[in-house]
């Protein structure tokens, strides 16, 4: 969906549809860490916690858990 928009923001590059593209991939962003890597850290506990501290959020070596 992300790659959508990002597509769409640069076929018509207009200051609304850009802050828009902001806007969703900061919340994006906070919707994975409050959610997904708390059920992930609920169902798989220490093993991924250790693989969070050793490997990034999105980039690899940024965002690591400790």
């Amino acid at each position: 969906m992300f790659v959508s928009f990002a597509g769409f923001a640069l076929l018509v590059p207009t200051w609304p549809l850009l802050l828009f593209l902001v806007a969703a991939a900061l919340s994006w962003r906070a919707w994975v860490i409050r959610v997904e890597e708390a059920h992930l850290l609920a169902l798989y506990g220490a093993a991924y916690h250790g693989y969070a501290a050793r490997v990034g959020r999105f980039v690899p070596w940024a965002g690591r858990l400790h």
